[in-house]
């Protein structure tokens, strides 16, 4: 059954002046699986970012800065 994924742009404050890691998002399925994991694929997942499996929360686990880098491209899978 194919899904569709629900995951509009996220916009991150540059900088933001708070504790790491920094929630930025959500990203779900519309097919609902109770054992779903959720997984994100790019050159910055785990560098810059990273999703928690079972919720789809995904977080900044580093300082954004647009001068050194403008846009991050990350795939969701489950």
């Amino acid at each position: 059954q194919k899904r569709d994924w629900i995951w509009n742009q996220m916009h991150i404050d540059e900088e933001k002046n708070t504790s790491l890691p920094h929630h930025v998002g959500k990203i779900k399925s519309s097919v609902s699986r109770k054992n779903a994991k959720y997984l994100l694929k790019g050159e910055f997942v785990d560098k810059v970012f990273r999703v928690d499996a079972e919720t789809g929360d995904v977080f900044a686990i580093e300082r954004l800065d647009r001068e050194n880098i403008s846009e991050y491209h990350l795939t969701a899978v489950i």
